[in-house]
């Protein structure tokens, strides 16, 4: 906590002082945190300044000695960034003329306190008194902030000192009870506004919540009917109040729903004997072209002529086959004239044979002058 020991009433403040000793409200508005290391000529101050943080007045309680203990509430919810705190301010209202004015100014110099953004790890809620001379002022009065009920310890343990039984001469829970709901002010009633409940809340609320209600656990138990908003977990909700797409499907939360496609379209590769890829989403069926890796159909055309009754043809083996990896398969030729349908026919006049060697050699014998077709089916044996 930054040392604000010795605050300042400034000029103008001391105007405002003048007039409620003459007879009129000295009324304080607003507390300004600030974070700029300026200490020179705090009472010539008319603002606050490099402010980051305004706050409302919680109370004000005069003492015994003509000073006033004036109660604000800071919380690091709605700040964006952090701030080292070095500058405090008081303001209060004109009585003539309406306008805010700077009452009185602090800063601590070095002895800063940072102060972190808000929606972290770090949360600070605290209540901070400023105690400052009002002197003989006939009428002290502040805006107080109504939004946010709240009360320290020391207020807590005032309540339960008022609360003695006077039979037993101990605190009755009863009587504590009742002065605590007085205090808040919703004994048969309502709150307006926010309730600011710092170490969490534990109750059963009968009637209806209207507004927002959030926390970081916990869960809710029951119907949530019109509710803004809820963050957390109601526990009868049956249908969405909006519907979502999930992968080009509506979904309202009443039912099971099957999607139309994936989320995410895949790639579906094959290896091996059979090569092939295609991609897909689930939207609808594929087919997949594929390749087989370890068979090679060759295929030709060659004529003999009358000179040869012998024809040893040489063929080229195809890539990644060779004499030593591969087998033949299958093979056939096919005459033209004679419409063989690459098979022999049962005679002995045409004859046909094949081996592996530095080349493929299909031999052809007897098939003189005619044109040949041939086809040789090869497959990888490793």
């Amino acid at each position: 906590m930054p040392n604000f020991n010795g605050i300042v009433i400034t000029n103008s403040g001391k105007v405002l002082l003048a007039k409620a000793q003459q007879g009129k409200t000295l009324s304080f508005s607003k507390m300004q945190l600030g974070s700029a290391n300026d200490i020179t000529n705090p009472t010539e101050k008319t603002a606050v300044t490099s402010p980051f943080l305004t706050t409302k007045i919680r109370n004000v309680n005069l003492t015994t000695d003509g000073s006033a203990r004036i109660s604000t509430f800071i919380s690091n919810e709605n700040l964006t960034q952090s701030y080292v705190w070095r500058e405090i301010g008081l303001f209060a209202v004109d009585p003539d003329t309406q306008q805010e004015v700077l009452y009185a100014y602090k800063c601590a110099g070095e002895n800063g306190e940072t102060i972190p953004a808000g929606g972290g790890a770090d949360v600070i809620e605290k209540i901070f008194d400023i105690v400052i001379k009002v002197n003989n002022a006939s009428s002290i009065t502040a805006v107080i902030d109504e939004s946010t009920v709240l009360l320290s310890r020391e207020e807590i343990v005032q309540e339960l000192d008022d609360c003695e039984d006077e039979e037993n001469k101990v605190p009755s829970a009863k009587l504590f009870y009742e002065k605590i709901m007085e205090k808040l002010d919703i004994t048969g009633g309502t709150i307006d506004g926010k309730l600011n409940v710092l170490r969490g809340i534990t109750a059963n609320i009968t009637g209806d919540v209207t507004g927002n209600c959030s926390g970081s656990s916990g869960s809710c138990t029951g119907n949530a009917n019109s509710a803004n908003s809820c963050s957390g977990n109601a526990g009868s909700a049956t249908k969405l109040q909006n519907s979502r797409n999930i992968n080009g499907t509506s979904f309202n939360g009443t039912g099971d729903i099957t999607t139309s496609k994936w989320g995410t379209a895949r790639k579906i590769d094959l290896n091996g004997a059979i090569s092939g890829s295609v991609n897909m989403d689930g939207s609808k069926d594929v087919t997949i072209n594929t390749t087989l890796n370890n068979f090679k159909l060759l295929e030709g055309t060659v004529y003999i002529d009358t000179s040869e009754s012998r024809k040893t043809i040489e063929i080229n083996y195809p890539d990644g086959f060779t004499q030593n990896n591969c087998v033949v398969l299958s093979f056939g030729v096919k005459i033209d004239t004679l419409d063989m349908f690459y098979e022999l026919l049962p005679s002995a006049e045409f004859k046909k044979e094949i081996y592996l060697g530095r080349k493929i050699n299909l031999g052809l014998l007897n098939m003189n002058e005619r044109s040949v077709r041939y086809k040789i089916v090869l497959m990888k044996i490793s």
